[in-house]
């Protein structure tokens, strides 16, 4: 194990995991003389004092260029720390009007501009005086900026010259604000830099006379270290208790919280990164990610502890390779977003290339990968020399270390990168209430899709989520929310005690919302996202954010932005496509010159559309996405989501979800693709909906509004509260009116108790089941993702027995467990015996009760059930925990079922027993549309009993088999089968055991072709030709579908992308070397002279196209 476990008896929690070299004692023991940032700095300027820190390109106005790097020893900043410190507390004594003291300390600075040496400077004069430091994002509009003034109570802001108006036109929204300091020169002193174009002095006089108008103080930074050096204090460190920084998460759901971290917390993180990295020789950095983030402060802190060295872009990203390049850095943190463009540009340029150069470059990268996987690690002594040191030397020739964080890396992109840069290249975990890293991959980790180990002194566990289904004792691996404990925590969010409190467990570990899963080797994997989730109307949990994730992994995507309905079964997308991939790609789907081809025109042309939408449903199951969380629906927009044009994103690049205001934006798009819309279905007469309001509705009065708008609807058909909380006194309040609607015909209560006592959610069920006791036209019941378990199912107990109209009941997700079912079972054969000898008694005909842990001992109770019952067409499973046994059981009873029409019993175990059952069972489902028995475990021989019994089902449209252990013979019979099945539309079956190339699997697809065929050219179906078309898109899909589905059967699916497709010529690439050292006849140019003339190409390309 790479990480050191240590056991739980906690119920719902896994064990803990904690680095080896911490597994006994979570203190870090090296360089204890540093405990604080401060002391991270001046124990290395006293180790290294001439030693370069921090370095720009100056700017020549003459030849528009920018020069080499220019270096600030150690000691030459700390000469200005110590000056600018003092003059910082100068300004503000004088500002307060007690210019001889006391001194003011332990008040907060905001630094506002990009990364730039003064941005270091700053901070660390500060730390000279016991004052901390507040980041503003140097994207940040105006309401941003305002609100975090205020909220953080800064007197001073050191920022760059260009936002000095925009913060004096704020001037009487910031009370307290008393002092701005340009961190540009007002070029008053000829020593110092000129002031910086387009300004000139008319433009600072004007700044400085606002600045007087609005009675705030105006210098410059070097006028502040000169008066610090005149009238100078003796440093006050700080205490490692003390705060560092007040950093502002991203605010996509409102306004930004405002996370304090402590000098502990930020200098254990910079430790621990240094126990485990260790380089030989100080880093030199590359800064360019904001350092209003935690994540660049936490490597720039990392690079300072090691006497290394920091080198600042030149404030455009469009120029960063050329930065990069002038720089040479060894160190280069990124992120996933820049990482998979620089992949993109080298794939392109190697082995995707045409003729030799991409030969020789597929066969390089085969061989390194399978070498990485091995274990043999990423360097090579004759390909790295012919191909990879040119690939990385496009970012460093002296590159030793990248990380990655902020998001997951596909790993394909982690691989590849490894290989071509030559160095070590590790994915990390963290946030801004951890300090920026938890958890990191190992210097000589070859291994990706996970996140490493803990940092450490690091813990982490996972505790069970319920409503997701991830639990602590899932198998074969543990998974739940990811729980965080250390040092490295931050300490509260600032002047909001409810979020704070609500951030952490009782015994101090910080949930970040992720879910995650604990490898077998100890390592950590992100699967999923607990914040920003909503359901579809199957009940159905979306995480928008990892569905993005993936989608983003496609080249033609720029943006992405998913969208669910609670009252749709699908997904829609909204899409920002990349120029440079996408015009070219389109243009020849529609025949066009790319470069007259019109970006507007392309988004809008159906066939490009359609196109598209396969390419994303493709990417969607490589990741293995279910069906249900691949995009039906797409819009293609021309326009990027932006920080300040139309505000859809936050400084962070994250979309804002939920903010009332910005949500227009996306609901303009999704009320174009979701019909019939959201906003029509409640404006109707009989329908009453809070869907998604999250109202907090406790007493009477609460909901006292609402019960009066319904009473308001005579004929009220359909109620729908989902999305809500609701008490038991304002429960028992709605139920007093519910009876007397007795046209209702639906009744949506998912998702109304949460955060309420058990013993409050019991009291509610009770009294509303009890209100819909009676009502003689209710057919549909959800009750779905209410965390009531077995005493919610005795509180609906009466209304199951007794009420006669009810056709459909959605339990989804409530925690039932065995004792649930058994008592929803006997509620229904109550009801069937008291109404057996009516001839319009009960019919059933919907039962959902998917997630809630039924497992076999519930299944004779629920298998007599479905035998009294008869009437069931719709019955959804999935994820119970139900054995072999539980299954032949269910299906015994649900075979005398002779109507149905949808069975999904997804994430059971079948093997042969339960396979058994189930191809005895099929031949009276003569109905049968959709059938889902994936992650079913069917095996060899239950596959192929279960699919040769599917000859009965002539009318299934969807079938899913993914997951099975199915093998050859089972494919084959899945050929015969098909044959007959003339309907089939979505057809799953990845992840199963049949080579790619084999003839079962060749069946398989002739026997598609053959029903489409079939369905073209038959005229006793008596179809037409729009019909025709459709069942011939349909077979598009689900071949599509399949080919995907073989794919991922082969031996290594990371490699198929590069490895020549079967075909390919059989190009001896030694020998092709080795003719380029023999005299010859004149030839067209060589692999390596065509790699080289490639990769001189790419890196010109990167330089003027490279964009995050």
């Amino acid at each position: 194990m790479k990480a050191h476990v240590i056991p739980t008896q906690k119920k719902g929690e896994s064990y803990v995991l904690r680095n080896h070299e911490t597994s006994q004692n979570l203190e870090l023991t090296l360089l204890p003389e540093v405990q604080t940032a401060y002391d991270m700095f001046w124990n290395s300027a006293k180790i290294a004092p001439t030693s370069p820190f921090v370095g720009h390109r100056p700017y020549n106005p003459v030849t528009k260029t920018f020069g080499p790097y220019v270096f600030q020893t150690y000691e030459q900043v700390a000469e200005r720390l110590t000056n600018l410190g003092a003059g910082i507390i100068r300004i503000n004594q004088k500002a307060l009007g007690q210019p001889e003291g006391p001194f003011a300390r332990q008040f907060p600075v905001c630094i506002y501009s990009i990364n730039r040496p003064e941005w270091a400077i700053t901070e660390r004069a500060c730390f000279t005086q016991s004052l901390y430091t507040v980041s503003l994002y140097d994207t940040l509009g105006e309401s941003s900026v305002e609100y975090i003034l205020n909220h953080c109570e800064s007197p001073i802001i050191f920022c760059s010259l260009d936002k000095i108006s925009k913060l004096l036109s704020l001037a009487d929204k910031l009370p307290l604000v008393r002092v701005i300091v340009s961190i540009d020169s007002f070029g008053e002193d000829q020593n110092k830099p000129d002031i910086p174009s387009p300004f000139n002095t008319n433009s600072v006089s004007v700044l400085k006379s606002w600045a007087n108008s609005a009675n705030i103080a105006l210098y410059d930074i070097h006028q502040v270290e000169l008066i610090g050096k005149k009238a100078p204090i003796p440093h006050c460190p700080p205490k490692p208790t003390d705060t560092y920084t007040i950093c502002y998460t991203s605010g996509t759901t409102g306004n930004p919280k405002g996370a304090l971290s402590t000098h502990e917390s930020y200098t254990f993180v910079a430790k621990s990164i240094y126990q485990s990295t260790q380089l030989s020789t100080p880093p030199i950095m590359m800064s360019y990610l904001p350092l209003a983030h935690c994540y660049d402060r936490t490597v720039e802190n990392y690079t300072t502890l090691c006497q290394g060295s920091i080198g600042y872009f030149t404030g455009d990203i469009t120029r960063l390779v050329d930065d990069i390049q002038t720089l040479q850095p060894t160190l280069f943190p990124s992120v996933p977003r820049l990482l998979n463009r620089i992949y993109d540009r080298m794939v392109s340029a190697t082995i995707n290339a045409p003729g030799l150069t991409g030969i020789m470059a597929r066969r390089a990268t085969e061989t390194k990968l399978n070498n990485l996987k091995a274990g043999k690690g990423n360097l090579h002594f004759l390909w790295d020399r012919l191909l990879f040191k040119k690939l990385q030397a496009v970012i460093s020739k002296r590159l030793e270390f990248v990380i990655t964080g902020s998001a997951p890396l596909d790993p394909k992109v982690l691989d590849f990168l490894r290989i071509a840069l030559l160095c070590k290249f590790v994915e990390g975990f963290g946030m801004t209430e951890t300090a920026g890293v938890s958890s990191v991959q190992t210097m000589n980790e070859f291994t990706s899709g996970n996140v490493g180990i803990p940092n450490p002194g690091v813990e982490l566990k996972l505790i069970d989520v319920p409503e997701m289904n991830y639990y602590a004792t899932d198998k074969p691996n543990p998974r739940g929310e990811l729980c965080i404990r250390g040092l490295n925590l931050f300490k509260e969010y600032i002047k909001d005690e409810e979020k704070t409190r609500e951030s952490f467990t009782e015994d101090g570990w910080f949930m970040t919302g992720d879910i995650a899963k604990f490898n077998d080797d100890g390592t950590t994997s992100i699967i999923d996202r607990k914040k920003n989730i909503f359901k579809l109307s199957q009940g159905e949990y979306i995480a928008p954010e990892k569905i993005e994730n993936v989608l983003g992994k496609n080249s033609l995507v720029m943006q992405t932005f998913v969208y669910g309905d609670s009252l749709k079964n699908h997904l829609i997308g909204i899409v920002v496509p990349d120029p440079e991939t996408f015009i070219p790609w389109a243009s020849k789907l529609v025949n066009a010159n790319p470069s007259q081809a019109s970006l507007d025109d392309l988004t809008q042309n159906p066939i490009v559309v359609k196109e598209f939408l396969k390419q994303l449903d493709k990417t969607a199951a490589a990741d293995k996405l279910q069906g249900f969380e691949k995009i039906k629906a797409l819009y293609l927009e021309t326009t990027p989501f932006d920080i300040e044009t139309n505000s859809l994103l936050t400084p962070t690049m994250k979309l804002k979800r939920n903010e009332s205001s910005i949500t227009e934006n996306f609901y303009f798009y999704t009320n174009i693709l979701l019909q019939p819309r959201h906003v029509m279905a409640i404006s109707t007469s009989n329908v009453f909906s809070l869907l998604g309001k999250g109202l907090k509705l406790t007493t009477a009065e609460d909901i006292k509004v609402y019960i009066e708008q319904i009473n308001n609807i005579e004929s009220l058909e359909k109620i729908i509260l989902s999305g809500n909380t609701i008490g038991s006194e304002a429960s028992a309040e709605l139920a007093k009116i519910l009876p007397e609607k007795i046209a209702l015909k639906s009744v949506d209560f998912s998702d109304i108790f949460t955060g309420r006592l058990r013993e409050d959610v019991k009291e509610s069920v009770q009294v509303l089941c009890d209100a819909l006791l009676d009502l003689p036209n209710l057919q549909t019941l959800n009750l779905s993702d209410n965390a009531f378990g077995p005493t919610g199912a005795e509180s609906m107990y009466n209304f199951l027995a007794s009420n006669r109209a009810l056709k459909e009941l959605y339990l989804n997700n409530n925690g039932l467990g065995i004792q649930g079912a058994k008592l929803i079972a006997a509620a229904f054969m109550e009801r069937h015996t008291k109404h057996l000898n009516n001839v319009d008694g009960p019919s059933l005909e919907v039962l959902v009760m998917g997630r809630n842990r039924l497992e076999n001992g519930s299944s004779e109770e629920i298998s007599e059930m479905f035998s009294r019952l008869g009437s069931l067409k719709v019955v959804r499973l999935p994820q119970n925990g139900i054995r072999p046994e539980g299954i032949s059981t269910i299906l015994k009873g649900l075979s005398k079922n002779y109507n149905l029409e949808h069975l999904d019993l997804q994430d059971n175990t079948f093997v042969l027993p339960g396979s058994k059952a189930l191809a005895e069972a099929l031949p009276n489902w003569k109905k049968l549309t959709a059938l889902n028995i994936g992650d079913c475990l069917l095996g060899k021989q239950g596959g192929a009993l279960a699919i040769e019994s599917l000859k009965h089902n002539l009318g299934l449209v969807e079938l899913n088999l993914q997951y099975n252990e199915i093998e050859e013979d089972g494919a084959l019979v899945l050929s015969s089968v098909l044959c007959n099945l003339d309907n089939l539309k979505v057809l799953e079956l990845n992840g199963n055991k049949f080579n790619a190339e084999s003839e079962a699997v060749e069946s398989i697809r002739n026997a598609l072709i053959s029903n489409v065929n079939v369905l073209e050219n038959d005229e006793d179906h008596g179809q037409t030709s729009k019909e025709s078309q459709s069942n011939t898109s349909a077979f598009q899909q689900t071949n599509t579908t399949v080919q995907t589905s073989l794919n991922d059967s082969q031996t290594d699916k990371n490699l198929e992308p590069i490895i020549p497709k079967a075909g390919s010529p059989n190009t001896n690439v030694k020998d092709d070397l080795l003719s380029e050292s023999r005299p010859s006849t004149p030839r067209k140019s060589s692999a390596a002279d065509q790699l080289n003339s490639d990769i001189a190409s790419l890196v010109d390309e990167m330089k003027n196209n490279l964009k995050l």
